[in-house]
């Protein structure tokens, strides 16, 4: 007997789709648990939750993984994984594994969304019992709760902008994060805040820091209305100068300074 557990996918705050098409076998949600292999002495692939052969994953704190079971009695040995878009290997993983149970976790960071890839796990025991797993995966993201700034700029004399409210220079939103925005450029000594429009210097809200010349060391931040203030700012000391990435996290409500 070999329980057909699903693959999952772990990381932060989101729901990750993954469309499955079992090749060697497959079962629905209700009888999952006991599916009988033509070989009782083939390693087992444990997954978790197919139905219908479509596999819902919840996206955790971890990162983006796939990660698997693989259980034997007499010892498990080799693991061949591979995930193919178009006969073209993305990912390829060939190892020994020891023991006869084995949680097993790969990096799919790098997919592509919405792009289907042929996934094949074979897994090979000390007896040379062969036992293959072969499904299509598509990931896909489901968005969390909308971000509440869909711009956020930057200005100020130590940064490229000036004091230009008119045309500053834009962060860029994260593709999987609508609520992380990164800037790297160059800044000199002098003073900055991050404005959330464009436009004059009283139409919207803006990211202040939490007292007047805080350090570019410190990450809070405080949300202030136009021109209601306080007017704090980040200060660059002589010294401090050069090219840095910036990064605002709205969820964590932290901004962050790292000299590149």
């Amino acid at each position: 007997m070999m329980k057909n557990r699903i693959l999952q996918l772990i990381s932060s705050g989101y729901l990750f789709i993954l469309g499955a098409a079992i090749l060697g076998f497959s079962c629905s949600e209700e009888n999952y648990d006991n599916v009988v292999l033509d070989d009782l002495n083939a390693p087992a692939i444990w997954v978790d939750d197919i139905a219908d052969d479509t596999l819902f994953i919840s996206y955790s704190d971890a990162g983006n993984y796939l990660s698997a079971t693989y259980s034997d009695e007499t010892g498990l040995g080799t693991l061949n994984l591979s995930i193919d878009s178009t006969d073209v290997a993305i990912i390829s993983v060939d190892k020994q594994l020891e023991g006869t149970q084995v949680y097993d976790t790969i990096d799919v960071s790098g997919l592509e969304l919405n792009t289907p890839y042929e996934v094949s796990i074979t897994l090979t025991d000390d007896s040379e019992n062969v036992q293959s797993l072969d499904f299509v995966l598509v990931v896909s993201l489901e968005m969390g709760p909308p971000a509440p700034y869909s711009e956020i700029y930057i200005v100020g004399d130590a940064s490229p902008s000036g004091w230009n409210i008119g045309t500053p220079e834009a962060f860029t939103v994260k593709p999987t994060d609508s609520w992380v925005f990164t800037f790297t450029g160059s800044l000199t000594a002098g003073e900055i805040k991050f404005s959330t429009f464009a436009g004059d210097w009283c139409d919207g809200q803006w990211l202040n820091a939490s007292v007047a010349d805080q350090s570019i060391s410190v990450t809070d931040y405080i949300v202030t209305n136009g021109c209601d203030g306080p007017d704090n700012k980040w200060r660059v000391q002589a010294g401090e100068e050069g090219t840095y990435q910036i990064t605002i996290d709205l969820s964590a409500e932290m901004v962050t300074f790292v000299k590149q």
